[in-house]
Order: structure tokens, then sequence, then C-alpha cells
């Protein structure tokens, strides 16, 4: 299902009808502005931060749908505000 959601974020994004899982983001004319359109639809889509570098070091439908887990785990880590120490 995650493969077949960035399938169609492809290629509504390169213009292309067909796609394997293996098809290479520059091979079919991907660069850093389609990336940035790409990652960011994405992120939207699944309401995760998944920095821009994600598709160039994953330049393939699988490879990405694969790391996008990591991403997930990361993004729930979650921080809590405290009161700043005062100096004497």
């Amino acid at each position: 299902e995650l493969e077949r959601k960035i399938a169609q974020v492809w290629g509504r994004a390169l213009g292309v009808e067909e796609l394997s899982l293996y098809d290479d983001f520059y091979s079919l004319g991907g660069d850093s502005i389609i990336g940035i359109t790409i990652m960011t639809e994405i992120s939207n889509m699944l309401k995760l931060e998944i920095p821009l570098e994600a598709i160039f070091i994953n330049p393939t439908i699988h490879a990405l749908s694969t790391a996008i887990p990591d991403y997930s785990a990361q993004s729930k880590v979650s921080f809590k505000r405290v009161a700043r120490r005062r100096r004497n």
C-alpha cells in the first residue's frame, strides 16, 4: 500500500504513467525541485517529517518505502519543555 501511494506521487511529479518499484528517480528525470515536490507531498500524506535527502539516499520507490518506517519512528520522539534555571 505504501509503495502504491509513493508510486502515485512519483508518477504525478515526474509525468510518468508506468513505474517499476526499482526505477531510479534520477533516470526518470528527477532533480532537486521535483524531489522537494515529491517529499513534501509524501510527508503531508503520511503526516511525517521526512527530510528531502531521503529521496536522494533512497532513489527508488522500493528503497524509499523501506526507509519511511525509520522516519516514522524518529518522528515519535517527543521532548518535554522544562523551565530554564536562573543563574545566581
